[in-house]
């Protein structure tokens, strides 16, 4: 919402508004509505106007209803973030679990993402999840147990965040200690 204090007179003027804002799709198109509320001698009289891509001027930089993601070398995985590196899964409450938050980019449709756990020797220790995403942000959760249902070993382990989109695997990972 943006409120201006004087009104705009329809004189060939323009408003241009800047705004920053997380986009996960190339493309992404934004609806615009304008309200004008006027005070009459019988209340306010409003009247709404919508924008169309057609009422942009396309000499005027950025001048779009849609935003065009800045490079087609971004990432399609990205802001990759362990909130807990240090898991202790004793039951007591706190850092029971490792959390991983990540963010999925310019995905034109749902696409194959893993979640996974290693030892150091590469051997899978738990699929944490298994599905279909599309662009958005998400949060990963291990409880520190592996796929026979056993608590895992002190110890030093992997996760990895496999997508498969693209035509191309796309995986990003890092490491996570489990004490107890």
């Amino acid at each position: 919402v943006l409120r201006l204090t004087e009104r705009v007179v329809p004189d060939g003027s323009f408003i241009q508004v800047f705004f920053r804002a997380r986009v996960f799709v190339d493309g992404t198109r934004f609806n615009v509505r304008a309200l004008d509320r006027r005070p009459t001698g019988d209340g306010d009289e409003e009247a709404y106007q919508t924008a169309r891509a057609a009422d942009i001027d396309p000499r005027t930089p950025g001048g779009t209803l849609s935003v065009r993601l800045s490079s087609r070398r971004e990432p399609l995985i990205d802001d990759v973030v362990a909130r807990a590196p240090i898991l202790t899964p004793n039951g007591d409450g706190r850092n029971d679990f490792f959390v991983l938050s990540y963010n999925l980019l310019r995905l034109t449709q749902p696409a194959p993402v893993f979640f996974e756990i290693y030892d150091l020797s590469g051997r899978l220790l738990r699929r944490g999840y298994a599905g279909q995403d599309q662009g958005g942000s998400y949060l990963r959760l291990w409880d520190g147990f592996s796929l026979d249902g056993h608590r895992v070993q002190p110890g030093i382990y992997i996760y990895r965040i496999i997508l498969e989109a693209d035509a191309k695997k796309t995986v990003r990972q890092g490491l996570l200690h489990v004490v107890y």
